[in-house]
């Protein structure tokens, strides 16, 4: 094999590896991203939904619980302090619910400016008729819960994590984070991604043009005088050849 042939066979065999590791670098970099993305997530509803329970206060669930009525203006201070918290962590909702009679019950939630537009602010006690059994489950959890569901309010990813009062009742404490919001942060994820292995190629293809040239040059250079050898003056006589047959074929295609 010519030694210039070799050259680009060996230089084929490299960007070949190249583009392989590429993107596998890009699919790692996207698992990472991603998974780190989630693991975030987690970790803040999982803080989220703790906070609740600090926000509505140790006494609360132990006066819902036994039945007692709680304060129109009291629910509505809660509720104000759980959508005040809510619009800074970035999530669609908190809330507590209760479980009676095998059935769910908001004892506070949050609420968005859509909600009030529409009067669909939760109130006190307000049935929540699409608790899945996992939401039902989570009530004799000893572990935080995540699910993925649908509502009247949207298409979310939850956490519920389980409380006990003073009396041995359990209650739950959750929050929400919309699936747009979380599929936009993955998305981000693959252009940055994409981003970086586009970079990565451009490098590739300039140092491949680059060594392509010098390639070219030292094949049709003599190393010893720098001028042009036998291979460029064969590759000057066949130009010269091609042309001239191309001029005498002029006349016969007019």
């Amino acid at each position: 094999m010519p030694k210039g042939m070799q050259k680009t066979s060996w230089l084929l065999y490299g960007f070949a590896t190249f583009f392989i590791s590429l993107f596998g670098y890009i699919y790692y970099t996207y698992e990472t991203t991603r998974s780190e993305i989630m693991e975030n997530i987690d970790s803040k509803l999982l803080n989220a939904a703790v906070s609740v329970k600090h926000i509505l206060g140790d006494d609360y669930h132990n006066i819902v619980n036994a039945g007692l009525p709680v304060s129109a203006a009291i629910y509505k201070e809660k509720s104000r302090a759980l959508s005040e918290y809510a619009k800074q962590m970035q999530l669609a909702y908190v809330y507590a619910m209760i479980l009676r009679d095998g059935k769910v019950y908001f004892s506070a939630s949050s609420y968005t400016q859509k909600d009030q537009n529409n009067g669909r602010v939760t109130q006190f006690l307000d049935a929540y008729p699409e608790a899945t059994e996992l939401n039902k489950e989570a009530f004799f959890s000893t572990e935080p819960v995540f699910e993925i569901s649908k509502d009247q309010w949207g298409y979310f990813k939850s956490i519920f994590v389980t409380f006990v009062d003073n009396n041995g009742h359990t209650y739950i404490t959750g929050a929400d984070i919309t699936i747009s919001d979380l599929n936009q942060q993955l998305q981000h994820s693959v252009t940055r991604a994409m981003i970086t292995g586009c970079f990565f190629f451009f490098i590739a293809a300039l140092i491949a043009g680059l060594y392509f040239l010098q390639l070219k040059r030292s094949l049709s250079t003599d190393a010893r005088t720098g001028f042009a050898n036998h291979v460029a003056l064969e590759y000057y006589i066949k130009k010269l050849l091609n042309t001239a047959w191309n001029w005498r074929l002029l006349p016969l295609m007019s």
